[in-house]
């Protein structure tokens, strides 16, 4: 593993990184080993950390993972943005009209 890029964020708290991740003869990564490898990479908490984006070049065995890795998990709960579901269904726009 390399660090591409790396770049800090005072006024949100946190780091951005892009991350090259080899993994040669095997498939991509899901997110969670993913998760698991960076964080040990970066000595970082696991639960610090947000992975974006895993891009993935074909053919080469290497994939980019775009990284952000926040101080407190205050910070990551305030900025981060969850989605919502309700009631388990996704809201249809259709109106019924008579």
């Amino acid at each position: 593993m390399k660090t591409i890029n790396e770049k800090d964020q005072p006024l949100l708290n946190r780091k951005s990184y892009v991350i090259e991740v080899p993994h040669e003869e095997s498939k991509t990564p899901n997110k969670t080993d993913l998760q698991k490898k960076i964080s040990e990479f970066l000595k970082v908490k696991p639960e610090l950390l947000k992975i974006n984006s895993v891009f993935t070049y074909f053919g080469k065995g290497i994939s980019k993972a775009n990284v952000e890795v926040y101080n407190s998990e205050k910070d990551m709960k305030f900025l981060e943005i969850k989605k919502k579901k309700i009631n388990g269904k996704k809201e249809s726009k259709k109106q019924n009209t008579k």
